[in-house]
C-alpha cells in the first residue's frame, strides 16, 4: 500500500513561494519543497494504484512524472524562478503511448486542476484534427457527451479562432471544433478539496472519465511529429 500523504505542509510552502519567488529564499529551505514534492508523489501512487483498475501502468514511476520546480526563464518575461504548483503528467491507458497525458497540478488559492487532452498542439496535430472533424467527429462529440464526462467537466475547453479557417465554410455544421485552436477537459479543484481525504478518488474518477475523450482526440490528432 502507498504511504499515506500529507498536502497541507506543501499547501503552506507553496503559499509562502509565491510571496517569495527568489533564488535567496529557496536555496535554505529546499528541503521543505523536497518534502512537499514526496508528500505529492505519494498522492500519484495512490492515483496510480486506482487506475490500474483500468490502464497498464506497471513500473510507472511517479517521481519522474512530476514536472520540475525551475522555471524555463529564457523566453519569458517573467523572470520568477521557480513553478509555485507542484503538478504532473500521468501515461494514460499505455505508458508506450504517452502522447495525452492525465495532467494533475495542485496549488494553493483554488488554481488546482485536472486536465487532459489536446494542449499546445503541433501544426501537424491541429491539421489532422481538423481533417477528422470534417471527417467524423461522433467518437469526440459522443465521449465528452458523456453524463460522467458532463458532470466533472462540463464542455470541452481550449482556446479558439475568431473564424474558422479559411479553407472551412463559415456555416459548417462542426464549426465550432474547427476553430479550437487546443481541446481540452479541465477540472478545477478548491483548497479544500485538495486537502480533504477524497482527493485520490476524486482525481481517479476524473481520469476515469476523461479517458475516452483522450482516446479520442489522440485517434483523431496522433501523437506529435518528429521534429
Amino acid at each position: 500500500m502507498p504511504a499515506p500523504y500529507d498536502l497541507e505542509p506543501a499547501f503552506i510552502f507553496l503559499s509562502a513561494l509565491r510571496a517569495n519567488n527568489r533564488k535567496d529564499w529557496f536555496d535554505p529551505r529546499k528541503a521543505e519543497y523536497e518534502a512537499a514534492r514526496e508528500q505529492f508523489a505519494r498522492l500519484l501512487e495512490d492515483v496510480l494504484a486506482e487506475l490500474s483498475e483500468f490502464e497498464e501502468l506497471r513500473g510507472v514511476d511517479p517521481r519522474k512524472c512530476i514536472q520540475r520546480v525551475y522555471r524555463d526563464i529564457r523566453f519569458s518575461k517573467d523572470k520568477s524562478p521557480y513553478h509555485t504548483a507542484l503538478a504532473a503528467s500521468l501515461p494514460a491507458w499505455n505508458k508506450a503511448a504517452n502522447h495525452m497525458p492525465y495532467y494533475i497540478h495542485l496549488e494553493p488559492g483554488g488554481h488546482s486542476m485536472v486536465a487532459g487532452g489536446l494542449h499546445a498542439p503541433t501544426p501537424g496535430q491541429l491539421k489532422r484534427f481538423r481533417a477528422e472533424v470534417v471527417r467524423d467527429p461522433s467518437a469526440l462529440k459522443q465521449a465528452a457527451a458523456s453524463p460522467e464526462f458532463q458532470r466533472i467537466f462540463g464542455d470541452l475547453q481550449g482556446e479558439s479562432l475568431k473564424t474558422v479557417p479559411r479553407d472551412t465554410p463559415r456555416d459548417h455544421p462542426e464549426a465550432d471544433l474547427l476553430r479550437r485552436k487546443e481541446v481540452v477537459a479541465v477540472h478545477t479543484l478548491r483548497d479544500a478539496e485538495v486537502l480533504s481525504s477524497g482527493l485520490t478518488q476524486q482525481l481517479s474518477a476524473a481520469c476515469c472519465a476523461m479517458r475516452p475523450v483522450l482516446a479520442a482526440l489522440l485517434e483523431m490528432a496522433g501523437p506529435p511529429e518528429e521534429v
